[in-house]
């Protein structure tokens, strides 16, 4: 193989590589961006949880009892 084909190959294969490469990291991303998603949606149901909770005591004070029947 003479010099010029063999830098038009390396060449191509640097290419290949590099979409290749930016393929890869696409996936990273959008595996970072669901994890970051799904960190959110947990953060939200914890503040939920957390505002029946209170709502609950306000309640129980409110009420001077606490209502163990049902």
């Amino acid at each position: 193989m003479d010099g010029l084909t063999s830098h038009i190959l390396d060449i191509q294969q640097a290419q290949f590589q590099q979409r290749v490469d930016y393929a890869v990291l696409r996936k990273v991303l959008d595996s970072q961006s669901a994890a970051g998603d799904a960190a959110v949606r947990l953060v939200e149901s914890a503040a939920r949880s957390q505002r029946q909770v209170v709502e609950s005591l306000d309640a129980i004070s409110a009420e001077g009892r606490l209502d163990v029947t049902g």
